[in-house]
């Protein structure tokens, strides 16, 4: 996880204090003696020593460095002694370093928030209030200085994390309601639907179901497109189509349109087919948009008309793999071998493949042998 390379990053900022074979170390009465090393925040020692104090670290110096070591993530050789010692120091040490972890988000110390919120999740103590708030916690981080590749592996760390939430808990309203803003920021709009109206049945804030129900509406032509997108992939026109109609022509997109024209042409209604993919051309004249009209001519029979189509387009746009691949099938059809083959060589110029060759090596007989 990303987040958790950015937390071990940090292990520059903790030491080692040996504790020798002759030394102890009293925490509530329970001693604990012979070679251990101790961690302890280095701007912690350096402050200590500021203070005059020389002799002896405060204890409370040695647990928080305890505490830092599990949560930057190092390896830790003396983990159960280190346990032990903060079970010694405090009786309920998960409610103290939760505590402290709160501490640090209210003086907006994000960062060693995380640390102390992931340290509960290395010693085992996780639980829904835990992952929410690390979650919640790493949102507030800075992360500029993330590559952009590294931040959307980060925003899928805090995703993971609501969604353990939910494995503990799930009827945790908030995880809902972050989780639906992450899942809709990756255009993932039916997961991020299902997952705020789980929200709506859970919460009882006036004022976040408002905003929630706002988020709904207005992702809906997005919900609408990615069901359609959905059901052509799984061959249902019909469902498709019924999604698309249901968007406000004010909010269709070029690629609303070009959807509409498959489905139409896969339902048999011609007319409606080329009206939508002219709307389409119209929005904006994209090539895969080109390509969809030809199909639509050669589909009524005029070849002439689909392969005129395509050779606008690519006096107008310049090559494509699929326009040139396309017009030479149509030009194929239409007995053109030799033009054919022209326009599957550039398609293969493009993105070549065994099969493709395949074809141009037999074309290349069929027009010797013509």
């Amino acid at each position: 996880m990303i987040y958790e390379k950015m937390l071990l990053n940090r292990k520059d900022e903790v030491s080692f204090l040996e504790l020798k074979d002759d030394s102890e170390i009293d925490i509530n009465g329970d001693v604990y003696t012979g070679y251990l090393p101790l961690p302890i925040r280095i701007n912690t020692l350096i402050d200590t020593i500021a203070k005059g104090n020389n002799e002896e670290l405060p204890l409370d110096n040695i647990i928080d460095g305890i505490v830092f070591m599990y949560g930057i993530g190092l390896e830790i050789d003396y983990e159960d002694i280190y346990a032990e010692m903060l079970n010694s120091y405090s009786d309920d040490p998960k409610k103290l370093i939760f505590g402290m972890a709160m501490s640090f988000f209210q003086q907006e110390m994000y960062s060693d928030a995380a640390v102390y919120l992931n340290a509960l999740i290395k010693l085992k103590v996780e639980d829904e209030l835990v992952l929410f708030n690390l979650a919640n916690t790493l949102e507030n981080i800075d992360i500029t200085e993330l590559s952009d590749e590294d931040r959307d592996e980060y925003v899928l760390d805090i995703m993971r994390i609501y969604e353990r939430t939910l494995n503990y808990n799930n009827e945790f309203s908030l995880a809902y309601y972050k989780l639906g803003y992450i899942y809709n920021a990756f255009g993932q709009y039916i997961k991020s639907k299902i997952t705020w109206e789980k929200f709506l049945h859970l919460d009882s804030d006036e004022l976040r179901l408002q905003e929630v129900r706002n988020n709904i509406d207005e992702m809906m032509p997005s919900y609408l497109s990615e069901v359609a997108v959905l059901a052509i992939e799984q061959g249902d026109y019909d469902k498709a189509l019924s999604s698309l109609i249901k968007i406000n022509e004010g909010a269709r997109t070029d690629r609303n349109y070009f959807d509409m024209s498959t489905c139409y042409l896969n339902l048999n209604d011609i007319e409606f087919a080329f009206e939508s993919i002219y709307k389409a051309i119209e929005i904006s004249p994209e090539r895969e948009y080109f390509n969809q009209l030809a199909i639509i001519n050669n589909a009524i029979g005029d070849i002439e008309t689909a392969i005129k189509v395509l050779e606008d387009a690519i006096e107008e746009y310049g090559e494509d793999y699929y326009i040139d691949y396309n017009l030479a099938t149509l030009l194929y059809q239409a007995g053109r071998l030799n033009k054919s083959l022209v326009y599957f060589e550039k398609a293969n110029a493009i993105k070549s493949s065994d099969e493709l060759q395949n074809i141009i090596d037999m074309l290349e007989k069929e027009v010797l042998n013509g």
